[in-house]
């Protein structure tokens, strides 16, 4: 969720807790027996209004900022990197044939962080099939590094992943090196030994020659702010002394390392996207930013994780849809007095009914996520304002029948001198 967006949110509701307060007061101040409106009209019009303005800012909050068509925002950096901000991606052209479940990889990469994120694990590289799901991939949350295989669960997960703490810097360039087989995976940082694990095989996948793609996954939801200045991928196990000839290498023509099937020298005054490797698997960076898996109401492990932003987007979007329920409930009362009953239901669809319309219309903007837990949110939030209506509803109630006996020219008994 964007700040822009969350200061809003806490603005709004800040401003209807505080209208439903005084509007509270007033019917406890002008009750007698029930709650006697002498301007029905003017409250029906102001309901009516505020009701019209909660839903509209529930619109606008939800597709915020309407930008279904984004650019992609990749760029050459002065000094020979391939330059990632948010809502940017990168991919092959075609799939890595050379690499499969059964054979062993390497990949070398020299990267720059910008800055880093708690809330998410921030996607350098990911290995995708035909149909766009993510397989593997190499990632950041927080400074640390993170290699995950998210085809092969764990005892715990739904996935099996190793990690470097404390190795991803912002501003400060760092070699990683990452190989993997049916033995396990080791990480080098800088050429020296970082980390082992005999659990993880990173082509532990059951599908065909994975697609790569760079600054992003497959959903568009894990963006990753920072440079790449070389890339290499390689379909053998590369030893410490490979990898040291590879960090101190300065031939820009050719890769020195065998079983090259991937390479990419971003340098300056040079065509920065051509694969050098021989295999012709240039990298395509679309004009237009585009998930190439979209999420439709998904529910991901990572939303169980009750990190700060999470626990603010559980809140905001629970207290997002009180004052509709509240609010809307005030409004049928006043204009469909005769079904009482069935107004509770009514608004309950209605809060529904629009939380489908926002998370349907999230699917197609790329910064944001079509969520599940949202939508059961959006509704417990309406349940709530419903609930709440329903609590402080007996002297409004009784002020619309003393309203309709006037209106009819009859007084109620117990108003009777």
């Amino acid at each position: 969720m964007t700040d822009p967006f969350k200061n809003f949110c806490i603005a709004f509701n800040r401003l209807m807790a505080s209208f439903f307060m005084n509007l509270t007061s007033a019917w406890q101040k002008n009750r007698i027996e029930g709650a006697v409106f002498e301007h029905i009209t003017l409250l029906k019009t102001a309901t009516g209004l505020c009701t019209f303005i909660i839903l509209a800012c529930l619109l606008a909050a939800g597709l915020w900022p309407f930008n279904f068509f984004p650019h992609n925002k990749v760029s050459l950096s002065e000094n020979g990197a391939i330059h990632f901000l948010e809502w940017s991606q990168a991919l092959s052209e075609k799939p890595l044939e050379a690499i499969d479940s059964r054979t062993p990889l390497s990949i070398n990469l020299i990267i720059k962080p910008e800055r880093y994120s708690y809330r998410r694990v921030s996607r350098i590289l990911s290995f995708m099939s035909g149909t766009g799901k993510e397989m593997a991939y190499i990632g950041q949350w927080g400074p640390h590094l993170i290699v995950r295989n998210t085809t092969q669960p764990s005892q715990n997960h739904p996935y099996t992943e190793m990690s470097v703490r404390d190795a991803l810097n912002s501003g400060k360039e760092v070699f990683v090196t990452v190989t993997s087989n049916d033995k396990g995976t080791i990480i080098y940082l800088n050429g020296r030994l970082a980390e082992s694990s005999k659990s993880l095989q990173l082509t532990h996948w059951d599908t065909g020659n994975p697609r790569l793609l760079l600054g992003n996954s497959p959903d568009g939801n894990h963006p990753w702010r920072g440079s790449i200045t070389t890339l290499s991928i390689h379909n053998t196990l590369l030893k410490m002394d490979q990898i040291s000839k590879f960090l101190i290498s300065v031939d820009g023509e050719s890769d020195p390392l065998p079983g090259t099937v991937l390479h990419y020298r971003f340098e300056e005054g040079s065509e920065p996207f051509v694969d050098r490797s021989g295999s012709n698997n240039n990298l395509i960076v679309p004009d237009k930013f585009a998930p190439i898996k979209r999420r439709f109401f998904e529910l991901s492990f990572e939303e169980f994780k009750l990190t700060h932003s999470r626990v603010s987007d559980i809140s905001l979007n629970f207290m997002g849809f009180v004052p509709l329920g509240f609010v809307f409930s005030v409004t049928l009362l006043l204009f469909l007095s005769g079904a009482g009953r069935w107004n509770p239901i009514l608004v309950f669809f209605t809060g529904t009914g629009i939380s489908l319309v926002i998370e349907t219309g999230q699917v197609f903007l790329p910064s944001r996520t079509s969520s599940m837990s949202d939508l059961i949110l959006n509704c417990i939030g309406t349940v709530a304002g419903i609930l709440i209506f329903e609590a402080s509803a007996t002297s409004f109630r009784a002020g619309m029948r003393y309203q309709t006996y006037i209106s009819s020219g009859q007084v109620p008994k117990d108003q009777e001198p």
